[in-house]
């Protein structure tokens, strides 16, 4: 099963595009959700856990997103 995204979603890709190793907390900040349903919303998205290589599939994820 695929998962949605919506503007929230690409509002955390985008942020982590950005600064991949934002916390979950300072993410949430600037989406304004809390760090816990900015984790949830990534583990839905098959990103979290975020291993060293996250920064890599971020990009790889949100240049997909962005170029439509």
């Amino acid at each position: 099963m695929t998962a949605r995204i919506d503007e929230t979603d690409r509002r955390i890709l985008e942020y982590l595009h950005k600064n991949a190793r934002a916390t979950m907390k300072e993410i949430g900040e600037k989406v304004h959700l809390t760090g816990q349903a900015v984790k949830n919303r990534l583990e839905r998205l098959a990103v979290f856990p975020l291993t060293p290589g996250r920064a890599t599939l971020c990009r790889h994820l949100a240049f997909h997103l962005f170029q439509r």
